[in-house]
């Protein structure tokens, strides 16, 4: 992940004995930076993937209304799974230069 960001918004719940839980960024660039090519370009992010981002967003964690992902501006996306059912959900918004971060460890 690109590093000259301001962090704008975190929230996470209390891990367990075995660190799992949910974990929310949002970041924020003053210049669209270089991601890795697991970023991929989308022009929308699909009803059931934002269905089960809000699912994790609010199994553990309160996050403020005004800091929820911009699913209709998302242009770069990402998604990714371990076997142990844990995801991570990337979305970044050019016109806003914000990247949204969702993680749910199982």
């Amino acid at each position: 992940m690109p590093t000259n960001a301001k962090q704008l918004y975190e929230t996470q719940s209390e891990a367990n004995i075995h660190g799992d839980g949910e974990r929310y960024h949002v970041f924020q660039y003053d210049k669209t930076p270089t991601f890795p090519e697991s970023m991929k370009p989308i022009s929308a992010v699909p009803e059931e993937e934002r269905e089960d981002v809000l699912k994790i967003l609010s199994s553990g964690i309160t996050v403020e209304q005004k800091y929820l992902p911009d699913f209709d501006g998302a242009t770069l996306g990402m998604k990714a799974k371990k076997g142990d059912s844990s995801r991570v959900y990337l979305y970044y918004v050019e016109s806003s230069k914000t990247l949204y971060m969702i993680e749910d460890f199982l």
